[in-house]
């Protein structure tokens, strides 16, 4: 995401129309912040919305949400594509590999000129918590270049999250050693709200970590997860992260899907209660490595026995 930003700070300043996009709508507000003139920054269905509109393609029905951002969205981007042409000199992709199949050649179709336009693509494939089919090798024949160095994390944060990674041995992080992160596992919904309850004074009254620098993530949406927006936690109240929010008495709560892409540098992650490492493996990977300095894992029992080798039971 830096090298993103980067990347598109430089085409700008060199008078290319660029496009910075991603999967996320709150990665995309981090993006818009962090971006110069000339850079347009939009998620990919916000982008969708935004050039329908501009093709004045009307709204189309939808028999589930499913359908809705994985085809109608999608469809009505191509329409205005084909009603509009390219838009871009260049198109920098971050977290690309949340990206179906169908979406890149779309994309391509909004560069000036297939040929000479320039599109960049961040992805990892080990953040893939959608299962997304691995499609850029039929648009992009240069191999990739590999980014090995942890640049977010402490060294044991990162220590826990290589052991989710698909080539460990691989990674290097210059970060400092930090302190190790801590797990604890609980067998009902109430023994869950009372340890992260327990998390969250002991950080805050006794560590004196401002609110603002913590964030509860969940593995299902929060209004799923007994943690919805707006939840007494202590004397704090959990809310979803904006401009407006004044953080005396409140803290950042989150599903780990939407916080893809942003970091904190504390994370409370909870639930896990699916034991499938297909699921647990990206989920922990992605959710782990949001935490910049302490990382504090509350999981569900069932996952004791994949995690007891890489966490030390608490």
């Amino acid at each position: 995401t830096m090298l993103a930003i980067e990347k598109a700070r430089m085409l700008a300043s060199q008078g290319f129309k660029v496009l910075l996009l991603c999967f996320n709508a709150p990665l995309a507000d981090f993006l818009q912040k962090r971006t110069a003139a000339g850079v347009e920054v939009f998620y990919y269905h916000g982008l969708c919305k935004s050039l329908a509109k501009e093709a004045r393609i009307g709204y189309r029905t939808s028999a589930n949400e499913d359908e809705y951002y994985n085809k109608i969205l999608p469809d009505m981007l191509l329409e205005a594509v084909i009603e509009r042409g390219g838009q871009y000199d260049a198109i920098i992709v971050d977290e690309g590999q949340d990206f179906q199949e169908t979406w890149w050649e779309t994309l391509f179709s909004m560069l000036y000129d297939q040929e000479t336009g320039i599109f960049y693509v961040f992805f990892d494939s080990n953040q893939n918590i959608y299962h997304r089919h691995k499609a850029l090798e039929q648009f992009i024949d240069v191999a990739p270049f590999t980014l090995t160095d942890n640049c977010r994390n402490t060294i044991a944060i990162h220590q826990v999250v290589k052991e989710f990674h698909q080539a460990p041995e691989t990674l290097t992080c210059r970060g400092p050693r930090g302190r190790a992160p801590t797990i604890s596992y609980f067998s009902s919904p109430t023994e869950q709200e009372e340890l992260v309850k327990k998390a969250i004074q002991y950080l805050v009254e006794e560590e004196k970590i401002k609110p603002e620098r913590i964030v509860l993530l969940t593995t299902r949406a929060p209004e799923n997860s007994g943690f919805p927006p707006n939840k007494q936690i202590g004397n704090l109240t959990l809310v979803e992260w904006s401009d407006g929010t004044k953080w005396e008495d409140k803290m950042r709560v989150s599903s780990v899907h939407r916080f893809k892409g942003l970091e904190s540098g504390v994370v409370i992650l909870t639930g896990l209660e699916d034991n499938d490492p297909d699921w647990l493996n990206p989920i922990l990977y992605v959710a782990c490595s949001r935490a910049r300095t302490h990382l504090i894992v509350i999981a569900h029992e069932r996952s004791h026995p994949q995690l007891k080798a890489i966490f030390h039971h608490k």
